[in-house]
């Protein structure tokens, strides 16, 4: 204690801009919180330093001393970024016992300035979650801590530049500034010490930086969208029941407008919910503030209404990414979303592909069905065919010639946005064997007629023409087939 009340005395009367450094730990440098110059020297000795929780050691070369005795209780960020050199930097309560016996720090770091650029490359600062050792505590008002600063290596020159200490300003209680928010554009203001807030959006794990919120009132029962398309930042939108609580979450979005957000929710008349908005990546610093529109749903589109007409070869069709999703059940929900409806008429009989392998970037899903938006009518489904997990899709399909049908494609992922246009080929394989022999001894007879006749308004066997029931037009090509 005698040596903590020598340093504070000492650094009562000491500018935060003019001292020199201390090559030795039992007379460190005062400092105060701010930017202090520094410039090591290379008669200064190196010091074994505690890297990392509970294993490893690492020197820190022509290291340089400093004391720093807070005003204030809470939380710091302590940094040298723009050092001359590739530097390290520990805090701990006492000296060392000795430069060559590890000196147990409190908190370490190397490199955590990595990618500040210019002269600081490689420089080292100390912060909440920072790698090495994080500063993930505060530091005690009256209480002098040590300081130590150095080059990474014993080659690396003596390490100059400015010991910034800065005091970090407790998280803002943004449901506490939480904004009013009406049908409209809303301005957000954006808080740079806004808690993190970790959701899951369409499967999806997300921690939203620094989110502020919208308390939003809903005027009337129905369908709303909220959006930060107006501006390029890189947003995550969701929509909660709770202010603050993401498993409260109703619907999110990440990237539906670029990298900014877009949210469909529904709500009741009166009811109350709270619109979090934060950035994609938590390490950012966000801006002052964040427009976010929010309008009434239009009545979903009609995606029955322009069926898209394909061609055999390349095809490129326009997307609506605004299309209600379609949902297949069986054995396990699989949900196209933002299904968009194609049309083939097939000009001969026989096997074709249909294949969305040259759209890169689009993880799509297809579904080949009997009627448009109808799930119960699918008679096949593919997602990853092209052989890329997170890919394009291909399935084949068999049919007679001048028979139309009808295939959905959309997004596998609800968060995905669905491009605007997308390639998709259309391939003929082989002609088909005759549809009407039905057991494929190569004539068309009895047999066949009976197993047509077995099958009467089932599907399969029998199914000549493709329709999914076994009627009488199977049963007028068979005979039209029949010898």
């Amino acid at each position: 204690m005698r040596f903590v009340s020598y340093v504070a005395l000492l650094a009562a009367g000491v500018s935060s801009i003019a001292v020199a450094q201390s090559g030795n730990c039992l007379k460190p440098q005062p400092v105060l919180s701010g930017d202090t110059p520094f410039s090591n020297l290379a008669t200064f000795e190196a010091q074994l330093a505690r890297s990392t929780a509970g294993f490893g050691e690492a020197y820190i070369h022509k290291a340089g001393w400093f004391a720093f005795t807070p005003d204030v209780t809470g939380q710091y960020i302590i940094g040298v970024c723009g050092a001359s050199v590739d530097t390290k930097l520990g805090i701990a309560e006492s000296c060392p016992f000795d430069p060559d016996l590890a000196w147990d720090t409190l908190a370490y770091n190397d490199d955590a300035c990595a990618f500040t650029g210019g002269a600081g490359l490689w420089a080292s600062k100390l912060f909440p979650g920072n790698p090495g050792r994080p500063f993930n505590f505060e530091l005690t008002a009256g209480f002098t801590y040590l300081i130590c600063v150095g080059g990474y290596a014993s080659t690396t020159p003596p390490a100059t530049g400015s010991l910034s200490i800065e005091l970090l300003p407790p998280p803002v209680d943004t449901c506490a500034e939480a904004v009013t928010a009406s049908l409209g554009a809303n301005t957000l203001p954006m808080f740079d010490h806004a808690p993190d807030l970790p959701v899951e959006c369409g499967g999806v794990l997300y921690d939203i930086g620094k989110p502020s919120y919208l308390r939003f009132t809903a005027p009337a029962a129905g369908t709303y969208i909220v959006d930060t398309c107006a501006q390029p930042t890189d947003t995550v939108v969701a929509v909660l029941g709770s202010c603050g609580d993401g498993g409260s979450v109703l619907a999110c979005n990440d990237d539906d407008c670029g990298s900014a957000s877009r949210v469909r929710f529904t709500a009741g008349a009166g009811e109350t919910v709270w619109i979090a908005a934060g950035l994609y990546n938590t390490a950012a610093l966000p801006p002052s503030s964040l427009v976010l529109t929010i309008a009434a749903a239009q009545p979903p589109a009609d995606p029955c209404s322009a069926i898209i007409d394909l061609g055999v070869g390349a095809n490129t069709v326009a997307l609506n990414s605004v299309l209600p999703d379609l949902v297949v059940g069986g054995a396990q929900t699989v949900v196209i979303h933002k299904a968009n409806y194609l049309r083939f008429t097939a000009p001969q009989s026989g096997t074709y592909r249909l294949d969305t392998c040259q759209a890169q970037g689009f993880d799509s899903i297809v579904a080949w069905l009997s009627s448009c938006g109808d799930p119960d009518s699918v008679r096949g489904l593919n997602d990853d065919g092209c052989g890329v997990t997170g890919g394009s899709s291909r399935l084949e399909f068999t049919t007679l010639g001048g028979q139309a049908h009808l295939f959905g494609l959309g997004t596998w992922s609800a968060v995905e946005p669905l491009p605007p246009t997308s390639p998709l080929r259309i391939t003929f394989i082989a002609p088909a064997a005759n549809p009407a022999d039905v057991d494929g001894d190569g004539r068309v007879d009895g047999v066949d007629l009976a197993l047509l006749l077995g099958n009467w308004m089932g599907s399969g066997a029998g199914d000549i023409d493709g329709s999914g029931t076994v009627n009488g037009s199977d049963l007028a090509v068979l005979l039209n087939s029949w010898g």
